[in-house]
């Protein structure tokens, strides 16, 4: 989930309503980031304003009204996140909106007893008052919790692949079933336009081999709705987030046990 968040981020999106209904799991268990009704793109040293997520989730600094730079509020977000998958509840709740703000504004969330002390110093580092001291992703992914059995192999930022544009059979099956030109298919394609052109080369690299290609596949792609092809090219290009079978949490952090719990 962080190496997805932080992927956002250094394309300058901010997500702004993550939380835990919005996380999806696909065939082979890996997360998905869902609902990006709330997402906006931000420039580093420009502020947004508007409000919006969901109160549980949302940051001090949404509750007050004040102006915000986006990740931020992103990386508490990912805390009440930690929280909730830790231990099954949430770190801020209220009979009521106003209740809830209160709680948010002072900052105190309960510790349960069973969660891990390297579990906790992570949450300190998400759950932080002041958005200028909250951590950013990239420091997130090296701590200790994250990397539990994969020292080795430290979490680091996504670095995304140069995509192919050479592939002639595709190329070649764009100009036989389109009416672009040779001209005008590599113009679209090394200028990265992505516009209809090159949705039809992405698409048409998700097949396996020759005989998956339909009969027609610029009919086909023109025919479909949109939705799952363009989560499939997104899914190619993106980063697989953290998932269960590849990221085991630590075994300190036990979820059905007494709520016992010590206030921080």
């Amino acid at each position: 989930i962080v190496s997805a968040v932080q992927y956002l981020h250094q394309k300058h999106i901010v997500h702004r309503d993550l939380k835990a209904e919005n996380l999806l799991l696909d065939a082979e268990l890996n997360i998905k980031i869902a609902d990006f009704g709330f997402s906006n793109e931000f420039t580093p040293g420009s502020k947004l304003d508007t409000f919006c997520g969901s109160p549980p989730y949302a940051a001090p600094e949404l509750f007050q009204g004040k102006k915000y730079d986006g990740p931020e509020v992103d990386v508490w977000s990912l805390g009440v996140i930690l929280y909730t998958l830790v231990s099954g509840s949430l770190p801020f709740d209220g009979q009521n909106l106003k209740e809830l703000r209160e709680r948010v504004l002072r900052g105190k969330y309960r510790i349960p007893f069973y969660m891990s002390t390297d579990c906790e110093n992570l949450l300190k580092k998400f759950l932080v008052l002041n958005p200028t001291r909250r951590s950013a992703l990239e420091a997130i992914m090296k701590d200790k919790w994250i990397n539990v059995n994969f020292e080795n192999e430290e979490l680091r930022p996504f670095e995304e692949p140069s995509p192919d544009f050479s592939d002639n059979y595709r190329i070649e099956a764009i100009l036989r079933e389109t009416n672009y030109s040779r001209e005008q298919t590599l113009d679209s394609l090394t200028s990265r336009k992505y516009d209809d052109i090159m949705a039809f080369y992405l698409l048409l690299g998700l097949r396996t081999n020759e005989a998956d290609l339909p009969e027609n596949p610029a009919l086909q792609a023109s025919n479909n709705r949109g939705v799952t092809d363009a989560s499939n090219i997104q899914s190619s290009l993106a980063p697989k987030a953290v998932s269960s079978s590849t990221r085991p949490s630590t075994t300190n952090d036990k979820e059905n046990l007494p709520s016992i719990e010590k206030q921080h």
